[in-house]
């Protein structure tokens, strides 16, 4: 089975608790980063944050590659590169933290949560988001932390 580790904010390997999930099952692991242009049109975003993503997707890049992985980066609205992937990839399973970033972001995420139509969606794994997402309510006093 396929785990497909999506990164958004965080692009580190170490101390990345979805990309260790996903290295404890068997099967190959696909790196993800989506470049999603409405998030670049937020009044919240500028050119500074774009320079330091450029930089920060090209380290990733190199740490992948020198791990023999590739970084797969896709162009779109998420849910929909999502829904795409999981149709060429029966079985994918998704990891990814609970998202920590701006109201768009996080309304994105509860769209990818609330499961798209794509056939091939189903049966996809939100567990490390789920744990990440309990861990943080917990941490906060909150309950369960999960949206």
């Amino acid at each position: 089975m396929t785990a497909l580790i999506w990164f958004k904010r965080d692009l580190r390997l170490h101390d990345h608790a979805p990309l260790w999930h996903a290295a404890q099952r068997p099967g190959p692991l696909v790196a993800l980063y989506i470049f999603e242009p409405d998030y670049w049109r937020q009044p919240d975003v500028s050119p500074r944050h774009y320079a330091c993503l450029h930089a920060a997707l090209g380290d990733l890049a190199a740490m992948l590659a020198a791990r023999g992985q590739r970084l797969v980066v896709r162009v779109g609205e998420a849910v929909a590169v999502l829904d795409a992937l999981a149709r060429q990839l029966p079985g994918l399973t998704l990891w990814s933290h609970q998202e920590t970033g701006n109201g768009w972001t996080y309304a994105r995420d509860r769209a990818w949560r609330a499961g798209p139509n794509a056939p091939g969606w189903r049966g996809m794994n939100t567990r490390a988001a789920r744990w990440y997402g309990g861990l943080m309510g917990a941490i906060n006093g909150t309950g369960s932390g999960a949206a």
